[in-house]
């Protein structure tokens, strides 16, 4: 099964992150590389269930981080949308905002419950595990904090939705990340 594949995998690599073993190759890349990396399967699975898929912004913002770890760090924050979105839909949107590039998601799902706005981006027992929830917030946060971004939650309201900000720095911005050790050409 794929989707447990995914799941051992994501707990494999949060294990690493945890020992300082999971290696960070940053560079520069236009945010548009990501998101045509990522949307597609979005999109796809937002089709499936009926639901829109927006983005505005200025893609060719250039960006300072491990494309590969971004992409799956933006695309555990969208998966994430659309796992909880019914009806309505997912927008991206982006702007630059002075050192930074911020990749705003917005769904118009079930909401996060007050008691569990503190627990958001917390690691994930095995029960929940097993059914396949809880880690992708996890796992976005932590390759984000190797990155030298962030991710956080702006928002959320019961039967109307969540918005998450996802920060990345700039090339000419980047300090050492968490567990860095490659150097950046701005």
């Amino acid at each position: 099964n794929a989707r447990l594949r995914r799941v051992i995998g994501d707990v494999l690599d949060l294990t690493r992150m945890e020992h300082g073993e999971f290696p960070m190759a940053v560079r520069e890349v236009e945010l548009r590389e990501l998101l045509e990396r990522v949307l597609p399967e979005i999109q796809t699975a937002c089709q499936k269930k009926g639901l829109s898929c927006s983005r505005s912004g200025e893609e060719k913002v250039r960006l300072a981080v491990d494309p590969e770890q971004a992409g799956r760090m933006l695309a555990a924050v969208l998966h994430n949308a659309v796992q909880y979105t019914e009806r309505g839909g997912i927008t991206v949107s982006y702007t630059e905002r002075g050192t930074q590039v911020v990749v705003t998601v917005q769904d118009t799902g079930v909401g996060i419950p007050d008691d569990q706005l503190s627990h958001v981006f917390a690691k994930p027992k095995l029960g929940t595990l097993l059914h396949g929830k809880g880690i992708s917030l996890c796992l976005a946060r932590q390759l984000a904090k190797r990155m030298g971004a962030e991710v956080v939650l702006v928002s959320s309201e019961l039967t109307r939705g969540s918005t998450f900000a996802l920060t990345f720095p700039k090339p000419s911005v980047v300090k050492k990340p968490e567990g860095q050790h490659a150097a950046v050409a701005a």
